[in-house]
């Protein structure tokens, strides 16, 4: 049996809560979900092909003739709620040239199984982790009777479409799990504009958040994590096999578990692994031992969600987060030598003018190398857009926009007195204002960096300035 997996490369709608200009000039990042879906195809046996529209710059017809030359059995792409409909469409358009069966997954499909099914080019999905599920629905592909014994599957019968429930309690071992097939990708292509090094990759040790930050949906995901020594055989892996250089860790709190983190150290450590890397976490799961012992083993960058420099936003995202623990953190990991990276938010609910001038004042007051500023946006399964659906009375927005393109719009934001354009002005205002400074303008200069990243850098300036 033959997969063709592909990765679609969309801009945001307007559902995005990132400037366009941030947004092309980001790099692409390896397709991680795809990845693990092509590990655990090719271990029961299967043929597999990945293809990376981030990074290909395959027009259609390319893609159409790869599709007939491979001649794969199904294809499969991963789905999110807000780019839906980009990629039907393009579902849609390949179905028509070629009539292959169409398989789904992602967290999405947790949201919105009953609506993605009414639309017919989508022949499978898979509702939730897929750790098992996948692996039973390509033992028994094509064996109609069988499906209705897997857990999560959502297929076609003649007219009538089946969504078999999830089973309650059901256990997530991610140790188990194959590596993602890296060597499927183009691993030289990847990168992001803060990168230093070639090869360059993501890496997740764990799912979900235990966290309930009112904004996320992260929430309602279970937190698993993978062992110490799980996560550095496949740094190992990366490091031997595909002479990557870099990684980025994208679990939201990579250092949760402490002694899971400094084992995770000691490991890399002791196998003589010359890696860099980034974490992203709270400031409340950071200490000076952490710090030291991190950056001993590769660490150069701590990326923290900080969201506002107002507390009492911070107390309405139920952020559980003191400003004055975050402006002590972020002081201690600069003095590491560690580059400080903040992530910042502007529209949240109760934001005013005098907030949003609090948080500007907060981010150029503290010694961060880079920041990510973002718009509020009401996404799907948080606490905060069911928050606006009681208090408007508004019917799901997003259930609609998934059944038809046509009821696409922009979400207002929640008790601010803000609207979403003018919120993505103070977006851009606060960025440029960060990264026009004379300081960060040398900064930028003096490092160099990849060349490529540094002209993507000033390009994302320039689009900012005269877009």
């Amino acid at each position: 049996m033959r997969i063709l997996l592909l990765y679609n490369n969309f801009l945001p709608e307007i559902h995005w809560n990132c400037l366009k200009a941030q947004e092309k000039n980001m790099g692409a990042i390896p397709p991680l979900n795809l990845c693990y879906v092509a590990a655990m195809v090719r271990d029961l046996g299967h043929e597999v092909k990945l293809i990376d529209l981030q990074v290909e710059k395959l027009s259609f017809e390319e893609v159409i003739s790869n599709i007939k030359e491979y001649q794969p059995d199904i294809l499969g792409y991963t789905i999110t709620t807000y780019l839906f409909q980009g990629v039907l469409e393009w579902i849609k358009a390949i179905k028509k040239r070629v009539n292959i069966p169409v398989l789904v997954g992602g967290f999405h499909m947790s949201l919105y199984p009953v609506e993605t099914m009414k639309h017919s080019e989508i022949d499978y999905a898979i509702v939730g982790y897929g750790q098992e599920s996948l692996r039973d629905f390509f033992v028994n592909f094509g064996n109609i009777e069988v499906y209705k014994k897997i857990d999560g599957l959502c297929y076609r019968k003649g007219d009538i479409v089946y969504i078999n429930p999830l089973k309650q309690g059901s256990s997530v071992n991610l140790n188990i799990m194959p590596f993602p097939a890296r060597d499927l990708l183009k691993n030289d292509l990847y990168g992001n504009f803060i990168c230093k090094k070639k090869n360059f990759t993501v890496m997740l040790t764990g799912i979900g958040c235990p966290f309930k930050c009112k904004y996320c949906a992260s929430t309602l995901s279970r937190c698993v994590m993978r062992s110490a020594d799980n996560v550095v055989d496949e740094i190992e892996e990366c490091y031997h096999k595909y002479n990557i250089r870099e990684i980025d860790f994208y679990d939201q709190s990579f250092t949760l578990d402490k002694k899971r983190t400094l084992d995770i150290c000691r490991g890399i450590g002791e196998r003589k692994l010359k890696i860099i890397w980034t974490i992203r976490t709270r400031a409340d799961l950071i200490d000076n031992e952490l710090l030291e012992i991190m950056k001993g083993a590769g660490l150069y960058r701590v990326m923290y969600g900080i969201e506002s420099g107002e507390q009492k936003i911070l107390d309405r995202l139920n952020k559980k987060e003191k400003i004055s623990k975050i402006e002590e953190v972020v002081k201690l990991t600069h003095k590491y030598g560690i580059s400080v990276f903040g992530f910042f938010m502007l529209g949240c609910p109760g934001e005013t003018k005098d907030t949003i001038k609090k948080t500007i004042k907060f981010a150029l007051s503290l010694p961060f190398d880079e920041i990510q500023v973002t718009r509020f946006t009401l996404f799907p399964g948080t606490k905060f857009y069911q928050e606006y659906r009681n208090k408007t009375g508004q019917e799901d927005y997003w259930r609609n926009y998934v059944l038809d393109r046509g009821n696409v719009k922009k979400l207002p934001l929640l008790d601010t007195p803000f609207t979403p354009i003018e919120m993505e002005k103070y977006v851009k205002k606060m960025f440029l204002i960060f990264y026009l400074r004379p300081s960060i303008i040398l900064k930028k200069i003096s490092e160099g960096g990849l060349i490529l990243n540094f002209r993507k850098y000033f390009r994302a300036l320039l689009d900012m300035l005269f877009n």
